[in-house]
Protein backbone atom coordinates (compact mmCIF):
# COMPACT_ATOMS: atom_id res chain seq x y z
CA UNK A 1 0.00 0.00 0.00
CA UNK A 2 1.36 3.42 -0.97
CA UNK A 3 1.67 5.62 2.11
CA UNK A 4 1.60 9.46 2.06
CA UNK A 5 5.05 11.01 2.27
CA UNK A 6 6.11 12.17 5.73
CA UNK A 7 5.28 15.80 6.41
CA UNK A 8 7.78 17.66 8.56
CA UNK A 9 6.01 18.59 11.79
CA UNK A 10 7.76 21.91 12.21
CA UNK A 11 6.76 22.93 8.69
CA UNK A 12 3.23 21.83 9.46
CA UNK A 13 3.02 24.02 12.55
CA UNK A 14 4.37 27.00 10.60
CA UNK A 15 1.95 26.41 7.74
CA UNK A 16 -0.96 26.27 10.16
CA UNK A 17 -0.13 29.66 11.61
CA UNK A 18 0.77 31.71 8.56
CA UNK A 19 -1.88 33.55 6.59
CA UNK A 20 -2.80 33.40 2.94
CA UNK A 21 -0.19 35.98 1.97
CA UNK A 22 2.58 33.88 3.45
CA UNK A 23 1.26 30.79 1.69
CA UNK A 24 1.37 32.75 -1.53
CA UNK A 25 5.07 33.48 -0.97
CA UNK A 26 5.72 29.78 -0.42
CA UNK A 27 3.77 29.01 -3.58
CA UNK A 28 5.77 31.38 -5.75
CA UNK A 29 9.01 30.08 -4.30
CA UNK A 30 8.40 26.46 -5.23
CA UNK A 31 6.18 26.90 -8.27
CA UNK A 32 9.07 27.43 -10.66
CA UNK A 33 10.98 24.21 -9.94
CA UNK A 34 12.53 22.66 -13.05
CA UNK A 35 10.95 19.52 -14.53
CA UNK A 36 13.18 16.87 -16.04
CA UNK A 37 12.34 13.33 -14.87
CA UNK A 38 9.44 11.31 -13.51
CA UNK A 39 11.07 10.33 -10.22
CA UNK A 40 10.43 11.92 -6.84
CA UNK A 41 13.68 13.73 -6.06
CA UNK A 42 14.74 13.82 -2.38
CA UNK A 43 14.98 17.18 -0.71
CA UNK A 44 18.44 18.55 0.07
CA UNK A 45 17.17 19.82 3.43
CA UNK A 46 14.16 17.88 4.66
CA UNK A 47 13.40 20.50 7.31
CA UNK A 48 12.75 23.26 4.78
CA UNK A 49 12.23 21.68 1.35
CA UNK A 50 9.63 19.19 0.21
CA UNK A 51 10.42 16.39 -2.22
CA UNK A 52 9.26 17.25 -5.72
CA UNK A 53 7.87 15.25 -8.58
CA UNK A 54 9.48 16.26 -11.85
CA UNK A 55 7.64 14.70 -14.82
CA UNK A 56 8.92 14.12 -18.30
CA UNK A 57 7.76 16.72 -20.84
CA UNK A 58 4.20 15.99 -21.90
CA UNK A 59 3.33 14.01 -18.77
CA UNK A 60 0.70 15.22 -16.33
CA UNK A 61 1.11 14.83 -12.59
CA UNK A 62 -2.19 14.65 -10.71
CA UNK A 63 -1.81 15.26 -6.98
CA UNK A 64 -4.62 14.09 -4.70
CA UNK A 65 -5.20 15.31 -1.16
CA UNK A 66 -8.13 14.07 0.82
CA UNK A 67 -9.44 11.78 3.51
CA UNK A 68 -9.95 8.04 3.99
CA UNK A 69 -12.04 7.71 0.83
CA UNK A 70 -9.09 8.91 -1.27
CA UNK A 71 -6.09 7.10 0.19
CA UNK A 72 -4.27 4.34 -1.64
CA UNK A 73 -5.86 1.90 0.83
CA UNK A 74 -9.37 3.30 0.56
CA UNK A 75 -10.75 0.46 -1.55
CA UNK A 76 -11.37 -3.16 -0.64
CA UNK A 77 -8.83 -5.83 -1.61
CA UNK A 78 -8.74 -6.29 -5.37
CA UNK A 79 -10.43 -2.95 -6.07
CA UNK A 80 -8.49 -0.04 -7.56
CA UNK A 81 -8.92 3.19 -5.54
CA UNK A 82 -10.96 5.72 -7.49
CA UNK A 83 -7.93 8.02 -7.58
CA UNK A 84 -5.88 5.38 -9.41
CA UNK A 85 -8.70 4.50 -11.80
CA UNK A 86 -9.26 8.19 -12.57
CA UNK A 87 -5.54 8.74 -13.13
CA UNK A 88 -5.29 5.74 -15.46
CA UNK A 89 -8.32 6.88 -17.45
CA UNK A 90 -6.77 10.31 -18.00
CA UNK A 91 -3.14 9.19 -18.44
CA UNK A 92 -2.05 11.02 -15.30
CA UNK A 93 0.97 10.26 -13.13
CA UNK A 94 -0.77 9.85 -9.74
CA UNK A 95 0.73 11.47 -6.64
CA UNK A 96 -1.58 10.56 -3.76
CA UNK A 97 -0.96 12.45 -0.52
CA UNK A 98 -4.33 11.67 1.07
CA UNK A 99 -4.46 10.81 4.78
CA UNK A 100 -7.28 8.93 6.47
CA UNK A 101 -9.08 11.12 8.99
CA UNK A 102 -7.93 14.47 7.66
CA UNK A 103 -10.02 17.45 6.64
CA UNK A 104 -9.75 21.12 5.77
CA UNK A 105 -9.44 21.88 9.48
CA UNK A 106 -9.60 18.45 11.11
CA UNK A 107 -6.44 16.43 11.69
CA UNK A 108 -6.16 12.66 12.14
CA UNK A 109 -4.83 11.05 15.27
CA UNK A 110 -1.09 11.73 15.43
CA UNK A 111 -0.40 7.99 15.63
CA UNK A 112 -1.65 7.68 12.03
CA UNK A 113 1.33 9.59 10.62
CA UNK A 114 4.98 8.50 10.47
CA UNK A 115 6.40 11.47 12.38
CA UNK A 116 3.65 11.75 15.00
CA UNK A 117 2.02 14.85 13.49
CA UNK A 118 -0.74 14.74 10.89
CA UNK A 119 -1.39 17.82 8.74
CA UNK A 120 -4.77 19.09 7.68
CA UNK A 121 -5.31 20.11 4.06
CA UNK A 122 -4.13 23.70 4.44
CA UNK A 123 -0.91 22.45 5.97
CA UNK A 124 -0.39 20.16 2.97
CA UNK A 125 -0.59 22.99 0.44
CA UNK A 126 3.20 23.64 0.26
CA UNK A 127 3.77 19.94 -0.47
CA UNK A 128 1.10 19.98 -3.17
CA UNK A 129 2.70 23.03 -4.77
CA UNK A 130 6.08 21.31 -4.68
CA UNK A 131 4.61 18.42 -6.68
CA UNK A 132 4.42 20.70 -9.72
CA UNK A 133 1.05 19.13 -10.49
CA UNK A 134 -0.91 19.84 -13.63
CA UNK A 135 -4.05 18.65 -11.87
CA UNK A 136 -4.89 18.86 -8.17
CA UNK A 137 -7.88 16.97 -6.81
CA UNK A 138 -9.04 17.88 -3.30
CA UNK A 139 -11.59 15.45 -1.88
CA UNK A 140 -12.54 15.97 1.76
CA UNK A 141 -14.96 17.61 4.16
CA UNK A 142 -16.67 14.73 5.93
CA UNK A 143 -14.26 14.87 8.87
CA UNK A 144 -14.87 18.60 9.39
CA UNK A 145 -18.51 18.16 10.38
CA UNK A 146 -17.66 18.34 14.09
CA UNK A 147 -15.47 21.46 13.73
CA UNK A 148 -16.56 25.09 14.05
CA UNK A 149 -18.48 25.87 10.84
CA UNK A 150 -17.09 29.40 10.39
CA UNK A 151 -13.52 28.24 10.94
CA UNK A 152 -14.01 25.39 8.45
CA UNK A 153 -15.42 27.75 5.81
CA UNK A 154 -12.47 30.12 6.23
CA UNK A 155 -10.03 27.23 5.99
CA UNK A 156 -11.68 25.89 2.84
CA UNK A 157 -11.36 29.25 1.11
CA UNK A 158 -7.72 29.56 2.23
CA UNK A 159 -6.87 26.14 0.72
CA UNK A 160 -8.24 26.96 -2.72
CA UNK A 161 -6.85 30.47 -2.82
CA UNK A 162 -3.39 29.20 -1.86
CA UNK A 163 -3.52 26.47 -4.51
CA UNK A 164 -4.62 28.99 -7.13
CA UNK A 165 -1.67 31.23 -6.32
CA UNK A 166 0.89 28.46 -6.05
CA UNK A 167 -0.20 26.49 -9.13
CA UNK A 168 -1.77 29.12 -11.38
CA UNK A 169 -1.85 26.94 -14.50
CA UNK A 170 -3.06 23.75 -12.81
CA UNK A 171 -6.59 22.42 -13.02
CA UNK A 172 -7.96 22.40 -9.46
CA UNK A 173 -10.83 20.01 -8.77
CA UNK A 174 -12.85 20.49 -5.58
CA UNK A 175 -14.74 17.35 -4.59
CA UNK A 176 -17.33 17.90 -1.89
CA UNK A 177 -18.20 15.67 1.06
CA UNK A 178 -20.41 12.60 0.87
CA UNK A 179 -23.12 11.06 3.00
CA UNK A 180 -24.89 7.72 3.22
CA UNK A 181 -27.64 9.14 5.44
CA UNK A 182 -31.14 9.31 4.02
CA UNK A 183 -31.12 12.99 4.93
CA UNK A 184 -27.78 14.75 4.62
CA UNK A 185 -26.80 16.43 7.92
CA UNK A 186 -27.00 20.23 7.89
CA UNK A 187 -23.31 20.63 8.76
CA UNK A 188 -22.28 18.44 5.82
CA UNK A 189 -24.47 20.54 3.52
CA UNK A 190 -22.83 23.70 4.89
CA UNK A 191 -19.35 22.31 4.21
CA UNK A 192 -20.40 21.34 0.71
CA UNK A 193 -21.72 24.86 0.13
CA UNK A 194 -18.48 26.39 1.37
CA UNK A 195 -16.45 24.20 -1.00
CA UNK A 196 -18.71 25.14 -3.90
CA UNK A 197 -18.35 28.84 -3.07
CA UNK A 198 -14.56 28.59 -2.72
CA UNK A 199 -14.32 26.79 -6.05
CA UNK A 200 -16.33 29.55 -7.72
CA UNK A 201 -14.14 32.20 -6.05
CA UNK A 202 -10.91 30.64 -7.35
CA UNK A 203 -11.97 29.14 -10.68
CA UNK A 204 -11.73 25.53 -9.49
CA UNK A 205 -13.99 22.79 -10.84
CA UNK A 206 -16.56 21.80 -8.21
CA UNK A 207 -17.84 18.22 -7.97
CA UNK A 208 -20.86 17.41 -5.82
CA UNK A 209 -21.13 13.96 -4.24
CA UNK A 210 -24.46 14.93 -2.65
CA UNK A 211 -26.58 16.14 -5.54
CA UNK A 212 -27.56 13.51 -6.40
CA UNK A 213 -26.03 11.34 -3.64
CA UNK A 214 -23.14 9.29 -5.01
CA UNK A 215 -23.17 6.78 -2.16
CA UNK A 216 -25.49 4.19 -0.75
CA UNK A 217 -24.78 2.22 2.41
CA UNK A 218 -23.98 -0.95 0.49
CA UNK A 219 -21.00 0.76 -1.20
CA UNK A 220 -19.03 1.14 2.03
CA UNK A 221 -17.91 -1.72 4.26
CA UNK A 222 -18.15 -1.68 8.05
CA UNK A 223 -14.41 -0.89 8.13
CA UNK A 224 -14.94 2.13 5.89
CA UNK A 225 -13.50 0.69 2.67
CA UNK A 226 -15.16 1.36 -0.66
CA UNK A 227 -16.23 -1.64 -2.69
CA UNK A 228 -16.00 -1.72 -6.47
CA UNK A 229 -19.34 0.08 -6.87
CA UNK A 230 -18.35 2.83 -4.43
CA UNK A 231 -14.98 3.47 -6.03
CA UNK A 232 -16.51 3.47 -9.50
CA UNK A 233 -19.25 5.88 -8.41
CA UNK A 234 -16.79 8.51 -7.22
CA UNK A 235 -14.57 8.08 -10.25
CA UNK A 236 -17.51 8.53 -12.63
CA UNK A 237 -18.77 11.63 -10.81
CA UNK A 238 -15.35 13.30 -10.84
CA UNK A 239 -14.64 12.26 -14.43
CA UNK A 240 -17.88 13.86 -15.56
CA UNK A 241 -16.73 17.20 -14.19
CA UNK A 242 -13.33 17.23 -15.91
Amino acid sequence: MQMPLPFDHQRARIAARIGLAALAIVAVGVGGLAMASVTRAPASDAATTFPTIVPEPGEKVATFIGDEYSTAGSAADGVDPWTSALSAANDWNEDNLSIAGTGYLARPDAASCPNGYCPNLLEQVPEVIASGASVVVVAAGDNDASEDPQAVAAQILAVYRALAVGLPTAQIVAVGPSSTDSTTPARVLAIDGAIRAAAKDTGADYVSLLSPPVFSEDMVSDSGELNAAGAAAIQARVQAAL
